[in-house]
């Protein structure tokens, strides 16, 4: 399947988290047919499966992960409240917020 989910999306710069949809000024802006984006689902869903020729077989795929969220599950960050900080190519300051979202205005 051709998805991702809206954390990963916004990574790109022409998601509108507030809208929850690609972007139209700057699909505008770049001329980029907008048959190339990705449809935007839950981060926990259905993603389709692996091709048969990676395992043997064909795995489900039920969450898309990835950065800054994939190193706090990975650093054992699972529960709201937990924390951590990167400091390196840039600096993040990541905190489980449980399931409610919360976004930024500032």
């Amino acid at each position: 399947k051709h998805v991702t989910d809206a954390s990963c999306a916004s990574a790109t710069g022409i998601f509108d988290p507030f809208t929850m949809q690609w972007a139209d000024w700057g699909i505008n802006l770049l001329k980029l047919p907008r048959d190339i984006f990705p449809e935007i689902v839950d981060t926990v869903g259905d993603f389709g499966d692996t091709p048969v020729e990676l395992f043997g077989r064909k795995i489900p795929i039920y969450c898309s992960i990835a950065d800054q969220a994939a190193s706090l599950f990975g650093l054992g960050c699972y529960y709201a409240g937990d924390l951590k900080i990167t400091m390196g190519t840039g600096t993040f300051v990541d905190v489980n917020t449980g399931r409610e979202s919360h976004v930024s205005v500032k």
